[in-house]
């Protein structure tokens, strides 16, 4: 999961723009506060960036905010899905 091939700088750049879902689900996460369980947020992994992840466990977390009810962004998680 971890080869990197997305810029870092747009990872960044994600972590600072948190939707609302993602803000509190990543207060809910951090400091290992699940189970002891170190996640990482907005990880570029190939082409895309991720929003959680747990690489050790091949774990992948979507949060899905009303951006992706656009029709362009329906496209692209579709494609994305089919991966």
């Amino acid at each position: 999961m971890s080869s990197s091939r997305y810029p870092v700088h747009l990872a960044r750049q994600h972590r600072t723009k948190q939707t609302p879902a993602e803000e509190i689900f990543w207060r809910h996460i951090r400091k290992r506060k699940l189970q002891g369980l170190k996640f990482l947020r907005q990880y570029p992994t190939g082409r895309y960036i991720v929003d959680f992840c747990r690489d050790e466990l091949n774990l992948v977390i979507e949060l899905e905010g009303e951006i992706h009810d656009r029709p362009i962004h329906m496209e692209h998680d579709q494609s994305r899905m089919e991966e």
